[in-house]
């Protein structure tokens, strides 16, 4: 849900207040205990050891956690709520391909009439919402653990309902809603959430998942927040260290640290080994999608929900240290700026020091890109 940030936060003291009301409202998550384990909330101390609440940042980081506040990461998966639901549930029938899907709300719960996976008409409640732009998706738990996704989701761009797929999908196809792929424990909860376990039983088909953040937490690029916070405690202000207790510290010497970090979300790619550790090498917790049909344009663009990191590997930005926070703010991850002005910061007459073979041209002019100042041409994205 997008807030209007020039209303939040006047002063550290509000800033402050407002991230931690943030913070919260974070959910428990969905399991105190692993499947099969009688240890009660001990168990979950386990599965998510080192993670820290994450209020436990905001004194240190107010501005940060303010801008990571309204950030995509933040809104990435929340529980359903008159806040958080951007849908309209007021009662409205959406037919697709013959079969008309309900949307209403019924004791302060929002409510889906649409077919199950024996075709059936029943209806469900809306328990979580995944994402804010341009789509939001919802989420359904079903028997066993499972939490499904919609296929019906909300377009907040042209305020309309929006069927994933322009054609039938019925009960028993591997994409209708109810079926694997649309599995949000196996499919979508990995980079939606923070220190995510699974908790799949084989023998019983079934999922006990919990998370120890239910969005894109600080901790879930940095790494445990525990070591880090007994060294801020201890730590005099101002005086010189070399280990902050941080997992993964996006300033680091070796670009390639930050973007591997980024690329465990911001990849098409398949599990190879698990858990993840922060800070390891990408390959080895993840298999790439290598340049395939579908995924990719015949020159390495990225064409399928591919994101970005299997092309910019190939780039000459990449080898050359370019990296994610050079273009994005690693917390609100909007850009530092728009447009050309964002690619002038570095292609230009005078090129910043970090970059020293980068060619000193001015860039943004006809010279260069052939094309009127403010045409579409003159776009360096063109």
């Amino acid at each position: 849900m997008t807030l209007d940030k020039n209303k939040v936060g006047i002063g550290l003291l509000l800033v402050v207040v407002t991230v931690a009301a943030i913070f919260s409202l974070t959910p428990r998550p969905l399991s105190t205990k692993r499947s099969n384990d009688a240890g009660g909330a001990k168990a979950f101390v386990d599965q998510h050891a080192g993670f820290v609440d994450q209020a436990s940042c905001v004194s240190c980081h107010a501005d940060h956690a303010e801008q990571w506040g309204h950030s995509d990461h933040a809104l990435g998966m929340q529980r359903a709520t008159e806040e958080t639901v951007l849908g309209d549930f007021d009662d409205v029938d959406v037919v697709h391909f013959g079969m008309t899907s309900r949307l209403y709300r019924a004791d302060g719960k929002f409510m889906v009439h649409t077919d199950n996976e024996d075709g059936v008409m029943t209806d469900f409640e809306i328990s979580y919402t995944i994402g804010i732009r341009p789509l939001q998706q919802y989420l359904v738990e079903r028997e066993g653990g499972h939490i499904q996704t919609l296929q019906l989701c909300w377009d907040t761009e042209k305020k309309s309902w929006f069927r994933l797929y322009d054609e039938p999908i019925r009960a028993n196809d591997p994409l209708h809603w109810t079926g694997l792929n649309f599995r949000w424990n196996f499919m979508c909860a990995d980079c939606h959430t923070t220190s995510l376990q699974k908790n799949y039983n084989v023998e019983t088909h079934s999922y006990d998942t919990s998370w120890s953040h239910i969005n894109v937490s600080c901790q879930a690029c940095h790494g445990p927040g525990e070591a880090h916070v007994a060294w801020a405690g201890s730590h005099q202000k101002g005086a010189p260290y070399t280990d902050a207790g941080l997992d993964v510290t996006l300033s680091a010497t070796n670009s390639h640290i930050e973007v591997e970090a980024c690329a465990r979300c911001h990849a098409r790619r398949n599990h190879v080994d698990a858990p993840y550790r922060h800070g390891g090498a990408f390959a080895d917790f993840y298999e790439l999608s290598t340049l395939r049909e579908n995924l990719y344009y015949p020159d390495g663009q990225i064409q399928d929900e591919v994101y970005v990191y299997g092309s910019f590997v190939q780039s000459k930005m990449y080898h050359k240290g370019v990296r994610c926070t050079d273009c994005h703010n690693p917390h609100s991850a909007e850009t530092h700026v728009t447009g050309n002005a964002l690619c002038v910061r570095c292609h230009q007459p005078t090129p910043p020091p970090t970059f020293p073979s980068l060619k000193a041209v001015d860039y943004d002019s006809p010279a260069h890109h052939f094309h009127e100042i403010g045409t579409p041409g003159a776009q360096c994205v063109n």
